[in-house]
């Protein structure tokens, strides 16, 4: 991920809170793929 300090500068905070957002968002979207694969497998299963 993105360091904290780039050239010995701070990143801007809203930058560092665009960055959780973003992470958030990735998450929230592997859990529904993860969601949605697991039906697959239970489909195929029956």
């Amino acid at each position: 991920m993105a360091e904290d300090k780039k050239n010995g500068q701070t990143v801007p905070e809203n930058t560092r809170e665009e960055s959780y957002r973003l992470a958030k968002l990735l998450r929230a979207g592997n859990r529904e793929l993860a969601r949605q694969l697991n039906l697959k497998k239970a489909r195929r299963q029956r």
